[in-house]
């Protein structure tokens, strides 16, 4: 994870530039999506927590489920 250009980038915000960040990321003209926000503020805490972010499939799947799929023919 520590290679991610993701983290890389975010690891060189200043407080300052990670408040305007998470203001854009809050802002509903650029962002519908709850999920984005919240893994936004799971990195940012992880970052400036000094933590590495977890790889884990377990954290990934908790902010990202896998979506169910729909099909209106199917028969089961």
């Amino acid at each position: 994870m520590d290679k991610n250009k993701l983290i890389l980038l975010l690891r060189t915000f200043s407080k300052e530039e990670f408040r305007q960040m998470a203001r854009f990321v809050r802002s509903p003209i650029y962002n519908r999506h709850e999920l984005v926000i919240e893994l936004f503020h799971y990195l940012r805490r992880q970052i400036e927590g000094k933590k590495s972010p977890s790889t884990s499939t377990r954290s990934s799947n908790t902010s990202f489920p896998t979506p169910r799929a729909t099909c209106r023919n199917c028969t089961t």
